[in-house]
C-alpha cells in the first residue's frame, strides 16, 4: 500500500534539504543550496510563474522530495511550463513523487496550461516510466560530454588561432574587459541574443533582458569572469565561451559556446574553446564538461576533434493537455 504524503508550500528554510536530495539523485551536477536560493531570488516573479512543494515522510516533519513548475524564460510561453520532481533516493517508488505530481497538474491545469516539459537521464528507466505512463512525449536529447584535461591535444590548431589573429579576431576574457569597457555587457547581451537562436532548445527561443542575462550566466554563483572568454573584431563581440565552477570539485562546466552567424566557419569557436583548455591546464582542473544537443552536428563534431566523450544524455520530455482550462 502506499503511503499518503503531506503535500506543502516550498519555505526558505528547505533550500539546504533540497540542496542535499538533488546531491543525492546527482552528486556530479547538482546545484548548491546558494546556488538555488539565488536562482529563485533573481527568477523575475513579475514576469514569470514559479510554484514549488515540499513532499514531507509519513508522520514527520523531513522533506523528502520536491516538486515545482515555473515559466521558463529562454522559452516563454504564458501557457507553457517547466516542471521538475525530485525524489530522495530512498523513498523513490513509494508514492511522493505520483502525490507531488498530482498536486502540480492540478495547478497547471487551474492556470490554463497547455504543455509542460521535463526531463530525465537516458540511464533512469524508472524516471522514464514514470512520465511516459503520464503521458509524457520524448522531444529532444542533449548528450553530456567530457574532456580530460590531462588527454587533451590541441597540437596543430594553435595555428588556426594565429591565423585569426592576423585577421584582427582577438580573444580576451570578461574578467579584463568589463573594468575597461562599460558598454562591455550590453555588448555581450546583444552577441547572446544573436547566437541563442541557433542553439538548439527544447522551444522557440524568446529574448531575455539583459539583467535576466547576467543573472543567468555572469552574477550566478560558481561563474568565472576569468574564464569568460570573447572574441571580438575590433569593437565588434563576435563569439563567446564561458565556464562554471562545478562545487567541491576541479571540474569546470563549459555553459555557452557560440558565435555570430556571419562569422561562422572561421576557427572562432575553436579558439574559444582552446582558451577554455588552456585556461583549465592552467588552474588544475580535471575534466571539462559541456552539454550538446543530439542535432548540433557542428559542435558535437568539433569537440569529438578535442577529445570529448560522450557520457550520459538527458532526454527532454513533453505533456499536452488536451483540453486546458
Amino acid at each position: 500500500m502506499k503511503q499518503a504524503f503531506i503535500i506543502r508550500e516550498f519555505q526558505p528554510a528547505d533550500y539546504e534539504r533540497m540542496a542535499e536530495v538533488d546531491h543525492s539523485i546527482d552528486p556530479h551536477f547538482s546545484p548548491t543550496a546558494e546556488e538555488l536560493r539565488f536562482d529563485d531570488d533573481s527568477f523575475d516573479r513579475t514576469k514569470y510563474i514559479l510554484r514549488r512543494y515540499v513532499a514531507l515522510e509519513p508522520g514527520g516533519e523531513r522533506a523528502i522530495a520536491f516538486g515545482d513548475y515555473a515559466h521558463t524564460p529562454q522559452t516563454f510561453d504564458p501557457l507553457k511550463f517547466y516542471m521538475d520532481i525530485e525524489v530522495d533516493p530512498p523513498w523513490q517508488g513509494r508514492g511522493a513523487g505520483s502525490a507531488l505530481w498530482t498536486r502540480l497538474e492540478s495547478d497547471l491545469h487551474d492556470l490554463g496550461a497547455i504543455s509542460v516539459r521535463t526531463g530525465t537521464y537516458e540511464d533512469k528507466p524508472a524516471a522514464v516510466s514514470f512520465l511516459s505512463k503520464r503521458g509524457f512525449i520524448e522531444t529532444m536529447r542533449v548528450w553530456e560530454n567530457h574532456l580530460r584535461v590531462s588527454d587533451a591535444d590541441s597540437a596543430g590548431l594553435e595555428e588556426q588561432v594565429e591565423r585569426l589573429k592576423a585577421r584582427g579576431i582577438s580573444v580576451s576574457t570578461l574578467d579584463a574587459k568589463s573594468g575597461k569597457d562599460p558598454s562591455c555587457l550590453s555588448r555581450l547581451h546583444d552577441l547572446y541574443l544573436s547566437i541563442m537562436p541557433d542553439i538548439p532548445l527544447p522551444g522557440a527561443f524568446t529574448e531575455v533582458p539583459l539583467k535576466e542575462f547576467l543573472n543567468q550566466y555572469v552574477r550566478r554563483p560558481g561563474t568565472l569572469p576569468d574564464a569568460f572568454f570573447i572574441a571580438k573584431d575590433g569593437e565588434t563581440h563576435v563569439g563567446l565561451s564561458s565556464l562554471w565552477r562545478e562545487e567541491n570539485t576541479t571540474d569546470l562546466w563549459q555553459v555557452i559556446t557560440g558565435v555570430r552567424k556571419e562569422y561562422r566557419r572561421r576557427g572562432i569557436a575553436l579558439a574559444l574553446k582552446l582558451s577554455v583548455m588552456d585556461y583549465a591546464r592552467k588552474h588544475g582542473a580535471e575534466t571539462i564538461k559541456t552539454w550538446n544537443a543530439s542535432t548540433n552536428v557542428a559542435m558535437l563534431s568539433l569537440n569529438e576533434k578535442l577529445g570529448y566523450h560522450r557520457k550520459v544524455g538527458w532526454i527532454f520530455f513533453e505533456k499536452s493537455f488536451s483540453n486546458p482550462m
